[in-house]
């Protein structure tokens, strides 16, 4: 691989100068310092929320609440999908849902002995 290709691919650029979007957003979560990255977007009159979370745990912690707030708010109460990411036996649960913003627990299946950061993945899109 020549060093052009390298630069390219650490840009997410192939030869033609396509910018893969997949392999930016997957070099930017893979930062552990990020704590959000969320894009809202605008497809066929249907507007979609698509936020990364990284949520702390401290030692012994199970459950912790995230807070996402809309701004501007939703034209209607959107639809919510959430999962962890990076971890197994992690649960998410959508606690309320409105217009504004959502609110989430993300719960540990067993608390760990030492400090833990998950990568929570939210899709708020207004429903069909």
């Amino acid at each position: 691989m020549t060093e052009t290709e390298i630069e390219n691919l650490l840009l997410g650029q192939d030869d033609d100068g396509f910018v893969d979007p997949e392999i930016i957003l997957q070099q930017l979560l893979e930062n552990p310092n990020l704590s959000q990255h969320v894009t809202r977007s605008v497809e066929s009159n249907r507007e979609t929320l698509v936020g990364y979370f990284r949520v702390a745990f401290e030692p012994n912690q199970q459950r912790q609440v995230l807070h996402i707030p809309f701004a501007p708010p939703m034209k209607v109460v959107p639809q919510v999908d959430a999962h962890v990411t990076d971890h197994d036996h992690v649960r998410v649960r959508i606690t309320d849902c409105q217009k504004f913003g959502i609110r989430a627990e993300i719960i540990l299946g067993q608390a760990s002995g030492t400090a833990t950061k998950l990568l929570v993945e939210i899709i708020a899109s207004e429903p069909f």
